[in-house]
């Protein structure tokens, strides 16, 4: 295509330097984790009562839930481990029959 605009690259974020320290995206949500040297958790992802071991990282938009990775683990963009628990010996799995609170029944 010969017409219109050409952009080689355009709002990169800088390279990154990993160290001692864990290099956490300013807008990933992080609760009740550990992370070991080298590692490295994208943008917008949540880290919630996990272990990330040395020299792992995690891609943009994840979810990881009560896990334990180990060190040299490579995880993409877009993946959820350990999802939340559905009680599933229940005829429906609402969370109205487990969150009543949040529907003003309990």
């Amino acid at each position: 295509m010969a017409e219109g605009t050409w952009i080689e690259s355009m709002n990169l974020p800088p390279p990154v330097r990993l160290g001692a320290a864990p290099v956490i995206a300013p807008d990933a949500i992080i609760q009740a984790s550990r992370f070991g040297a080298y590692t490295e958790i994208g943008a917008s992802t949540r880290i919630e009562h996990s272990v990330f071991g040395d020299y792992s990282y995690i891609g943009h938009h994840g979810d990881v839930m009560a896990a334990d990775i180990g060190k040299f683990a490579n995880i993409a963009s877009l993946v959820r481990i350990n999802p939340g628990f559905h009680p599933t010996e229940r005829p429906c799995q609402h969370h109205i029959l487990y969150r009543g609170s949040m529907y003003g029944a309990g």
